[in-house]
């Protein structure tokens, strides 16, 4: 990182991760945030590759179960959540937010981040 910081380039420590999150993720962004929240060169991308969920969940959590989204392009995504529940990428902000860390999050759309929706 002090060689990233000393040539003036960023490094953007990924959770890459597919699906949805959950409390595993929480955690590891809580350990994460506090190792480097003094570090305005780390970049934290908080999951690399949502599908598989609607907006609804992604945003805010729920139900994987009950969730009714249905992927882009089902023959390229074959990897399936494994859990139950998602917390959905506003806890992961928080988990970061509620360390102090100030460092840029980056957030992708869903379906291996190529739609996001119109607001």
């Amino acid at each position: 990182m002090k060689l990233c910081a000393a040539k003036g380039a960023y490094l953007v420590l990924d959770l890459h991760q597919f699906g949805a999150p959950t409390e595993k993720h929480v955690a590891f962004w809580k350990d994460a945030a506090t190792r480097y929240k003094n570090n305005p060169t780390v970049l934290f991308e908080l999951f690399n590759e949502p599908h598989g969920i609607s907006w609804e969940v992604w945003r805010n959590g729920g139900s994987l179960k009950n969730d009714k989204h249905t992927d882009v392009n089902p023959t390229e995504n074959q990897e399936k959540n494994a859990d139950d529940m998602s917390v959905g990428v506003q806890s992961l902000v928080d988990a970061v937010r509620s360390t102090g860390a100030k460092n840029i999050v980056i957030t992708g759309g869903l379906d291996w981040r190529t739609t996001c929706p119109a607001s």
